[in-house]
């Protein structure tokens, strides 16, 4: 079958999409009988815990919605026995009641309910309003209720009476469902319409919005990324409330979703099932119902549901992206490249475990918006907070060697050793399924080697093979740390990706990590960890981008700081390395160590023969006054190290006779610190060599 222009869906043999109803060679979507405007933006939902503002249509009176010429409206259209019916001519309206042209078998789409017709003596019809998996919907007014406006929605089984009342019966407990992000329902009825065939309907509360199936129609105003994550938010909290019930919502797609001023619902209950329930019909749509070899082998299941969410926000984000939110809109399709895997495995194992990641996206998409205000600890589930400096030597003062060696030259910001980075990023949380899981919980704090020593009488696990490379790691005995490794999963991958790094294996490292972030694209390790392979590959754009991501959202994150300041560094941008480290929180556990880096950035030649300013080094020399080092005494070897580099650079700056004898002073109090003759000898020559001159 041919592509569809406007949709993913394909072209069937009368000519019209199988999935959006259009016919071939559609590239927008025509006025629809039940659109509602575009977006004025005059109305809003706080949406996700209160993160994003969501444009929500203006209201309009419900009457206008009513469908006055059913037959104008696209829906798909199959006979019972799953052929698509497509009878339209000329631009005619389509054949609403008829024989399947494929089987003969005969189908009625017409609808089912009159204006006027009183249903259980209670819900006056309006008219016809939309059509869904289950046929059509229809309004009513309550008469029992101030005239209320009511929603009426068909059940699966029309045309049997026995099943109709089986099913009244055996929904009943979908009455009781209360949450904010579902439709209200207040009633399960039975009514025998004018043909004298009884049907079951579901009697729910209207709600005045807007479906995303209608967002979704409105190609002039694509939802932006945050949209759609608070979309998927609003729906994910909807799916774990059924999910904890026992219940699959099965039908998930955009038009299923309704936008309102108070809240975001999920409508069409009427395909909710039970999650044993394997034998009634099975409600779906195509795009974004799992695979039919996937239902015949496991069912529908919480993963089924899943796969739909992935597919429903894929709909809504459609092809592209604004780069204002960088690496953020790829986690965003990582996100949804995981809920929709065809694998059942690779999914996501539950609404709650997509959802936290999700908010993880929405952190990082938010954290490009201008009025984002970064955290100053952003705390993970799967991941433990790292302690180690990945720094690259920024915040040590320069060694004696500088002087004594003439090793000085310009500040390079080169990356952390490899090894070191391998063992100084974050580890992950251990697995609480895990049998050893409490006893490692009760180790306390001992070396690599004694670690290994009291795992030795442990039974193996997953989590204690993790524990045994780790410390084979910290040990640099690779080979055995590779050895202890076994399984798959996440972490797994992770422990594979620190050891190929401690190797030097970047390319491979990488690899690693970039599955995790696949199948954790809301957290920040795995993109850190490809930023350090990135920066140690030399593809320090794509590095820039992974350590900007992590230090927008997070500002205990030091490391992805100190990774921007490297590049920046590196760059020759003195002014934007140092923004950064102003950047690092007073509350942030590396905020003394940004602090020297910030002296040594000011004072100090970058790349490209980049000398410091005469503002530059007076914002060094008061910031180094105020530092706490040499465990908080007046002087000591760091202070002198550091004030020694200050003072070179502002007698390369500005000359005179005054900067000459605090250089002085400073080289002597260096010659104090060498360990060697010659060191000092050296150091002394230095100080008599930038001597002022004095006439006598």
């Amino acid at each position: 079958m041919t592509p569809c222009a406007f949709c993913s869906g394909r072209i069937d043999e009368d000519g019209f999409c199988v999935e959006c109803g259009l016919p071939a060679g559609t590239v927008s979507r025509p006025a629809d009988p039940v659109s509602l405007p575009a977006v004025s933006g005059s109305r809003t939902l706080r949406a996700a815990d209160g993160l994003v503002s969501v444009p929500v249509p203006s209201g309009k009176d419900p009457s206008t919605r009513v469908i006055s010429d059913p037959g104008r409206v696209r829906f798909s259209r199959r006979c019972r026995k799953g052929h698509f019916i497509n009878f339209t001519y000329a631009g005619q309206p389509a054949v609403l009641k008829g024989f399947c042209p494929t089987c003969q078998t005969p189908f009625d789409f017409e609808p089912r309910l009159a204006p006027g017709e009183l249903v259980a003596d209670q819900y006056e019809v309006v008219g016809p309003i939309a059509h869904g998996g289950l046929g059509w919907v229809y309004l009513a007014r309550d008469r029992h209720l101030n005239d209320n406006y009511v929603a009426l929605k068909g059940l699966i089984q029309p045309d049997d009476p026995t099943a109709v009342s089986l099913e009244v019966s055996e929904r009943r407990f979908l009455i009781s469902l209360d949450h904010p992000n579902i439709v209200r329902i207040y009633n399960f009825v039975t009514h025998d319409d004018s043909r004298g065939e009884r049907g079951g309907y579901i009697v729910m509360e209207y709600l005045d919005g807007q479906s995303l199936g209608e967002v979704l129609a409105n190609r002039q105003a694509r939802p932006e990324p945050e949209h759609v994550l608070a979309y998927g938010y609003e729906i994910l909290l909807a799916l774990d409330y059924l999910h904890g019930r026992g219940l699959l919502y099965c039908d998930m797609k955009p038009d299923n979703v309704i936008i309102t001023p108070e809240r975001m619902k999920v409508i069409d209950i009427g395909g909710v099932r039970r999650d044993d329930d394997r034998s009634s019909p099975i409600v779906g749509t195509y795009g974004f119902q799992v695979s039919a070899k996937e239902i015949r082998e496991r069912g529908l299941t919480v993963r089924s549901d899943i796969y739909a969410v992935g597919r429903t926000l894929d709909k809504l984000l459609g092809v592209g992206g604004p780069s204002r939110t960088g690496l953020a809109v790829e986690s965003l399709r990582r996100l949804i490249q995981r809920a929709s895997h065809q694998d059942w495995e690779r999914r996501f194992a539950s609404a709650a475990e997509m959802l936290e990641q999700l908010r993880g996206v929405l952190r990082e998409v938010r954290s490009f918006q201008p009025e984002h205000v970064p955290a100053a600890f952003e705390s993970s589930t799967v991941f433990e907070p790292s302690a180690e400096l990945l720094d690259g030597g920024l915040s040590a003062a320069s060694p004696l060697e500088r002087w004594t060696r003439d090793r000085g030259g310009a500040l390079l910001g080169l990356p952390p050793a490899a090894a070191l980075v391998a063992r100084g990023l974050p580890v992950p949380k251990a697995d609480p399924d895990d049998p050893a899981a409490g006893l490692l919980a009760s180790i306390g704090n001992t070396t690599a080697r004694g670690l290994l020593d009291q795992l030795s009488e442990v039974r193996r696990s997953p989590e204690v093979g993790l524990r045994r490379c780790r410390a084979h790691l910290e040990l640099d005995e690779l080979d055995e740390a590779e050895s202890s490794l076994s399984g798959d999963g996440w972490r797994v991958t992770w422990h594979h990706g620190l050891l190929a790094l401690a190797r030097e294996e970047y390319g491979t490292a990488l690899s690693c990590f970039d599955r995790v972030y696949g199948a954790l694209p809301g957290e920040t390790a795995p993109k850190l960890a490809r930023a350090f392979c990135q920066e140690l590959l030399g593809d320090l754009r794509a590095a820039e981008e992974g350590f900007d991501v992590v230090w927008r959202r997070d500002r205990s994150q030091t490391n992805a700081a100190f990774g921007l300041v490297r590049l920046r560094v590196r760059a020759g941008d003195r002014s934007a390395a140092v923004g950064v480290l102003d950047g690092v929180p007073k509350v942030a556990q590396h905020h003394d160590a940004a602090r020297v880096a910030a002296v040594r950035v000011l004072s100090e030649e970058l790349p490209g023969g980049n000398l410091p300013g005469a503002d530059d080094l007076t914002r060094a020399t008061r910031l180094l006054a105020s530092l706490v080092l040499d465990g908080g005494e007046p002087t000591g070897k760091v202070r002198d190290r550091l004030t020694a580099a200050v003072r070179e650079a502002r007698d390369r700056s500005a000359p005179d006779d005054e900067a000459r004898r605090e250089l002085e002073r400073s080289y002597l109090r260096l010659a104090e610190q060498a360990t060697t003759w010659q060191d000092r000898g050296r150091l002394v020559d230095l100080a008599h060599s930038v001597r002022p001159w004095s006439l006598l």
